[in-house]
């Protein structure tokens, strides 16, 4: 079973924007032509709409995102129908790769965007003036705010659209919110731990502070995408290798894996139980592994079959022998051919063809009836073969557990933890530059803000996420009420948002316009 991807763009909550460099820019050219300030207008306007068209596109990534989730889930739920044990799994694990590959393809987009948007930006800011820069950097600022909406909207509708299908658990719901909150504590935390460092500095402090940041922001962000791309191939490798270990698998050959399959198939996968085996110390990566639910539950099924079995011998019946007489449908069909005999000798050619007719139903019926008995007698064998496999003592379980020890050595699967854990470290390492960045920024375009009244609102914001933890449940209602809840802030949140961008954009716009007029 592969690895779940929770929380999608989880690592990628802000599409950065802004990576401004300060410089200083004395609008020393007074006597220019006409045609020279409308050219540099236009140019302006052309390097600004190429970086608003990077921009775009991550907004188009994330609609597209959308509608791919929701239509994954409706092909799911359409899958789900008419489909026994084993396919339902199956099916639910095909549904849970779509929605990774989705996350996959979303991510490794939205971080190519945020790289073609700081090449972009850079090119209207060599442009522009401080003036400009100012504005820019004010709206950029509100824009990076509407990202994070929208990302924190992607993340909930990704888990609201996991718990509708019930590919997670109550469980990893709550992990899944838990690390989204503690993501949020830990931004805030690097603001504050900001705020409380360039407090005080005078403003060509903070300049110099915002043209170091800027390069190291750039750099980081580099960082992250070639960490991605490692991440990606050695995600992918670490795939094949686990996937024979899912008894859904056309690739399994482990018998205990197969085992599972057959119980599933059977009908009875109530009698096993995945579990995470941890390939790791801290259990960050797993592979589902299988074991019996318990001794009650096999004896169920066991006692199942064997009254399947048990009515389908009554129902055939068997024919006479000596002196037992015929029982089941050899019983009818003997009684059949006796009323025939009796319609012969009447010469009753109405009654001859109505049991003629009869002995070849009940003949039917018993050519039915015995397949019908060696399926119920094949399915009691290999159900009693299935449990054997998974008998702690049985050769094919001491090779399950032997091929399940090997995975933590396994050199791709070793390879893939190792680039997860240098993306997670570059991610990481990226978030906190941003996070200093934009409070650098905010610092420099507010110069003289209370730094203090900023750190008691991001406590503030600290103690709402730890409490927002607090009140997480185990009740699926509660999970999805609380889904529906946040869609409902967050759509609000974006709308409002989208009126300040639009408005700083308005001022960016007028300020360009105005350049050159007395």
């Amino acid at each position: 079973m592969r690895k779940k991807f929770i929380a999608v763009y989880a690592l990628m909550a802000v599409l950065a924007l802004g990576s401004t460099t300060l410089t200083s820019c004395v609008d020393d050219n007074e006597s220019a032509s006409v045609t020279a300030i409308r050219d540099a207008k236009a140019a302006q306007l052309n390097a600004l709409a190429e970086a608003q068209k990077a921009n775009a596109q991550a907004t188009l990534i994330r609609a597209n995102a959308e509608a791919a989730l929701d239509s994954a889930q409706a092909a799911y739920q359409r899958s789900q129908a008419e489909a026994n044990q084993f396919e339902l799994q199956k099916n639910k694990e095909e549904y849970e790769r779509n929605l990774e590959k989705i996350q996959l393809e979303a991510e490794t987009a939205l971080l190519q965007a945020q790289i073609e948007y700081a090449e972009k930006e850079q090119a209207f800011l060599n442009l522009a003036n401080d003036q400009i820069k100012e504005l820019y950097r004010t709206y950029a600022s509100e824009v990076s705010e509407l990202d994070n909406y929208k990302s924190q909207l992607n993340q909930q509708n990704l888990l609201k659209n996991q718990l509708e299908a019930q590919v997670i658990s109550q469980d990893e719901y709550i992990a899944a919110q838990k690390a989204i909150y503690e993501a949020n504590i830990a931004t805030y935390e690097a603001q504050i731990a900001a705020y409380e460092a360039y407090e005080g500095k005078d403003k060509s402090e903070l300049e110099t502070e915002v043209n170091r940041l800027s390069t190291e922001r750039n750099n980081a962000l580099a960082a992250q995408g070639e960490a991605w791309k490692i991440q990606t191939e050695a995600k992918n490798a670490f795939d094949d290798v686990i996937e024979p270990m899912s008894y859904t698998s056309e690739d399994a050959t482990l018998k205990t894996v197969l085992a599972a399959a057959t119980l599933a198939e059977l009908g009875y996968s109530n009698t096993f139980t995945t579990e995470s085996y941890k390939l790791d110390e801290e259990g960050n990566y797993t592979v589902g592994s299988y074991k019996l639910t318990g001794e009650y539950a096999v004896e169920q099924a066991r006692q199942a079959l064997e009254s399947t079995e048990a009515n389908a011998k009554n129902y055939l019946g068997a024919p006479a022998a000596g002196t037992t007489a015929a029982t089941g449908l050899y019983l009818n069909l003997e009684t059949a051919q006796k009323n025939l005999e009796n319609a012969i000798k009447a010469e009753n050619e109405s009654l001859i063809n109505q049991y003629k007719l009869e002995v070849a139903d009940y003949n039917d019926q018993i050519a039915q009836a015995k397949e019908s008995l060696e399926e119920a007698s094949q399915n009691l064998k290999d159900f009693e073969a299935a449990v054997a496999s998974f008998a702690t003592d049985s050769e094919d379980w001491k090779a399950y557990q032997a091929a399940l020890e090997a995975l933590k050595t396994n050199e791709t699967v070793v390879a893939y933890m190792d680039a997860d854990k240098a993306y997670e470290d570059a991610s990481e390492k990226y978030s906190n530059i941003n996070s200093e960045y934009w409070v650098a920024v905010d610092l420099y375009n507010n110069y003289g803000v209370d730094a203090k009244d900023q750190i008691r609102q991001l406590e503030s914001n600290i103690a709402v996420e730890k409490q927002n933890i607090v009140n997480l449940t185990n009740n699926y209602d509660n999970q999805l009420q609380q889904c529906n809840d946040d869609i409902t802030r967050l759509t609000t949140q974006i709308e409002a948002q989208q009126a300040v961008v639009d408005l700083a954009k308005k001022n960016l716009d007028a300020a360009i316009a105005a350049q050159g007029e007395e």
